[in-house]
């Protein structure tokens, strides 16, 4: 049980990082080459889409390249669920592929648009085939749906994630109609020999940190970590902050919920089912606790969560992407521990240094 709940949180929170991650790489990528155009627009938190014909979707992500021309993007790990699984997303792909006729929030969108789906690397070619096979079937016309696939990977020490595109007998490109060259057409097609693009932590990481959430609802363990990096320590007083530097056990942090995510929401936008669940996970892990006083909704539990290894890297981004990612497990060992009173045994990590390097387009 305590194995399976363990690797059930990790999983959660290693899809939901991987995610924001590759919502910051094209938010990098896409600012650098066409950020210049006044009408750009990078939409990290898409509004309501509306089709002619009466649908709704929201995507993961768009983007405004100018006036004329822009771009949806849908995120999936893999397509679980079987046969309906892959019917339920086609059915979201179909979506996208009509025509817009207005979106919730008032702004408007080209027309001439690509749709873009992003899958994990280990099932691109049969996702990409299936899902062409089933639009095809429902006479769909897909000739704007582009599939790429992600990866993370670590080249000659320099962690980075890769974009591609997925080949079946229907790849299209990227559209040029309303562009004199579209560098994105170039980067996945025959002129760049179909190499994509590899996004490198020191150019996506700054956006990762402008905005660290996307349009889904993030995990409670992994709202908890951003509570725990980027809030709860501004909220300790001066003394209590001498405590903490001492490590002189933990310091009570008195929670006024509405207060909380108010200050949240200043720094990026949660609704509040998805910072009371974030709340329930340090309550259940006994790092916080419900209070009984007269305004106060909880008590957190603040300590410095220590980690067991080294980070050597000396680079001050790639640093913080492994903190990050670390205090993850941190939380969810602490919190197995308590639940449930054991603690599965945490695998070894070996110490690596990563580098960095610029974003480039492979040619």
């Amino acid at each position: 049980m305590s194995d399976n709940l363990f690797y059930d949180l990790r999983n959660s929170y290693t899809r939901y990082n991987q995610y924001v991650d590759v919502v910051s790489c094209w938010e990098s990528f896409l600012e650098a080459e066409f950020g210049s155009n006044e009408a750009f627009s990078f939409i990290r938190f898409p509004k309501e889409y509306h089709t002619v014909d009466g649908q709704t979707y929201i995507p993961d992500f768009s983007v405004k390249i100018n006036e004329d021309y822009g771009i949806l993007f849908e995120i999936k790990r893999t397509v679980g669920g079987g046969e309906q699984g892959y019917s339920d997303t086609c059915s979201q792909l179909e979506k996208y592929l009509k025509d817009i006729s207005h979106i919730s929030d008032g702004l408007s969108f080209p027309s001439n648009k690509d749709v873009v789906f992003l899958v994990k690397d280990n099932e691109s070619r049969r996702i990409a085939r299936k899902v062409q096979e089933e639009l095809k079937d429902r006479d769909v016309d897909n000739d704007r749906l582009i599939i790429l696939e992600y990866s993370a990977d670590t080249i000659d020490s320099l962690f980075c994630y890769s974009f591609k595109k997925v080949f079946t007998d229907s790849s299209p490109d990227f559209s040029d109609r309303e562009l004199e060259e579209n560098p994105l057409k170039i980067a996945f097609g025959k002129e760049n020999d179909y190499m994509g693009v590899k996004s490198y932590t020191k150019h996506f990481w700054p956006y990762r940190l402008k905005c660290p959430i996307m349009n889904d609802s993030p995990p409670p363990v992994y709202l908890s970590c951003l509570l725990w990096m980027n809030h709860f320590y501004g909220l300790l007083r001066d003394d209590q902050k001498e405590q903490i530097r001492r490590s002189s056990g933990y310091q009570d942090i008195e929670i006024v919920f509405s207060q909380l995510y108010e200050k949240v929401n200043e720094d990026y936008p949660v609704i509040s089912d998805d910072l009371k669940a974030a709340l329930e996970f340090l309550k259940d892990g006994t790092l916080a606790e419900e209070s009984d006083k007269e305004g106060i909704d909880y008590v957190v539990k603040y300590h410095r969560m220590k980690s067991e290894r080294e980070i050597l890297s000396p680079q001050k981004k790639e640093n913080e992407r492994e903190k990050i990612k670390e205090l993850s497990e941190k939380f969810i060992l602490h919190y197995l521990k308590h639940r449930e009173k054991e603690k599965p045994k945490e695998k070894k990590k070996t110490n690596k240094q990563i580098k960095q390097a610029r974003l480039d387009v492979e040619k």
